[in-house]
């Protein structure tokens, strides 16, 4: 593995062609960060290091709470990197590419939308929005990353090697696969297609060749969505106009339109009467709670009187006769049986349930945190939890798990450290770091282990001066080795 001073690298999180992402220490800051180091190939590239720290000063300097945050820019030698925010939500999209709910991906959307609108109001147009460059940090926030090939103006010379497209065909506008000069539409074009992968698992247009995805965008109609999902539709046409006059001019009006879609969506009635849970569809009736920026959930917009507001009129029933008392009693009685039933079978029912990799994963996880096997091995709660939100983003009870973990690790950390052992706490607490990124206990842990650190150089300090206060023969005094001795025992 590489070195970059004033860092170490802890494993890697991901490697493409033009650059290999680890997960890091900022040994400075004492932070977990995601570093991104650039391949020494680039280096060929005319005046590519001048370029690259100019425009990733420029990317460090955008301040938006769904764009990463970049902390540090430099270069070592032959190796240049950046140093940016750890984002533990993991991917937008969902796993093995199934298609997001509406709720989801409306929101995620309009997060990227308002990203976007806050980078061209500065002059600057992304080039490369897609999928794999939206990553969602702990609480669900969509952050917009990779500004490797932003430009301010059309003359502006991009990052990137001689013969090569800059941007992904997938995403690429019209215009931009005639190779016409482009500008902020071009984002929101590329915005649609992360909207249609989202909604279906795919993108719109795709071929075995860059060439042939080009002229898809061109001359290929629009993309319809599943009847399911028609009442999106008007968006989607708006976002992927092959003219960019026809489509939405600034990332605010896309807000906008979206935030208003989710409204009428959270009031409309549903598409059908089959349920939910019986229907392979996507739910359209969106939970308001999710119209919102992430949180942990919670409904204090609505108090009681609300709530009851929102009910249906209450339906008067007819009467029921004198056995109305025993229909409801041997209800109850068949329902408890049920129950009883249930629970004395416990172990034959869990074995009826289809055995997926997915639930395989989460007994594993729950097994080996009962147990105490946090970390370290493939079977271990950490490990085993976070396959398994790697395979579903949304699964409540991955999330659960981690959280389960991530208070595990804390716990040991703490006791790591009132048994003076520093190197479990330190352990402890890069684990959590790599985690959860960061909290305020996290940050707690950390001043407390830089404490514990700071007092035992003290203590060295002490030590040597009493034993040089004894080596040379000064015993008494305020000096002397029995007063530096005692105050090493005090």
């Amino acid at each position: 593995m590489i070195e970059i001073p004033g860092y170490r690298l802890l494993r890697p999180l991901g490697r493409g062609a033009l650059a290999t992402v680890y997960l890091a220490l900022d040994i400075a800051a004492d932070r977990v960060v995601a570093l991104k180091v650039i391949s020494a190939k680039l280096l060929a590239a005319k005046d590519f290091s001048a370029r690259f720290l100019r425009e990733a000063r420029i990317a460090a300097r955008l301040e938006h709470p769904n764009i990463v945050r970049i902390h540090d820019v430099g270069h070592v030698g032959e190796h240049h990197y950046l140093s940016m925010e750890y984002l533990t939500g993991g991917k937008l999209r969902g796993a093995k590419n199934t298609p997001r709910s509406p709720a989801f991906a409306l929101r995620a959307v309009r997060e990227i939308a308002a990203a976007l609108g806050y980078v061209h109001r500065l002059g600057f147009v992304h080039r490369d929005v897609k999928t794999d460059n939206v990553l969602l940090r702990g609480d669900g926030a969509a952050v917009l990353t990779d500004f490797g090939i932003v430009r301010a103006d059309p003359a502006a010379t991009p990052i990137t090697l001689a013969g090569t497209v800059v941007g992904s065909p997938q995403t690429m506008s019209p215009e931009q696969a005639r190779g016409e000069t482009i500008d902020s539409r071009a984002d929101l074009y590329a915005l649609g297609i992360v909207l249609h992968e989202l909604l279906t698992g795919h993108v719109p247009y795709d071929a075995d060749d860059s060439v042939t995805v080009g002229l898809r965008h061109i001359d290929d109609p629009l993309p319809q969505l599943p009847d399911a999902l028609s009442r999106l539709q008007p968006l989607l046409d708006r976002l992927l106009a092959k003219q960019p006059v026809e489509r939405f001019q600034t990332g605010a009006e896309v807000v906008a339109a979206v935030a208003e879609l989710e409204q009428a969506l959270a009031s409309a009635p549903p598409l059908s009467s089959t349920p939910t849970w019986f229907s392979n569809e996507p739910n359209l009736d969106l939970d308001l709670a999710e119209l919102q920026q992430p949180t942990l959930g919670s409904l204090d917009d609505l108090d009681e009187a609300t709530l009851l507001d929102r009910l249906p009129p209450q339906r008067r029933e007819p009467k029921r006769g004198r056995f109305r008392g025993v229909s409801s009693g041997v209800l109850v009685a068949v329902v408890l049986a049920l129950i009883v039933g249930a629970w004395l079978n416990q172990d034959r029912l869990r074995s009826l349930l289809p055995e997926t990799e997915l639930n395989r994963l989460l007994d594993q996880g729950q097994i080996a945190l009962n147990e105490g096997r946090i970390s370290g091995t493939q079977d271990a709660a950490l490990e085993s939890f976070r396959r398994a939100r790697d395979l579903e983003q949304d699964n409540e009870v991955a999330r659960n798990g981690l959280a389960a973990v991530a208070a595990r690790l804390l716990e040991q950390g703490r006791g790591a450290l009132a048994h003076n052992d520093l190197t479990g706490a330190r352990h402890a607490l890069v684990m959590l770091r790599d985690l959860r990124g960061g909290g305020a206990e996290i940050d707690q842990l950390a001043r407390d282990i830089a404490s514990v650190e700071t007092g035992r150089d003290d203590e060295a300090q002490l030590l040597e001066a009493a034993d040089a206060a004894l080596a040379t023969g000064r015993i008494l005094g305020s000096d002397g080795a029995i007063a530096a001795y005692r105050k090493l025992e005090r």
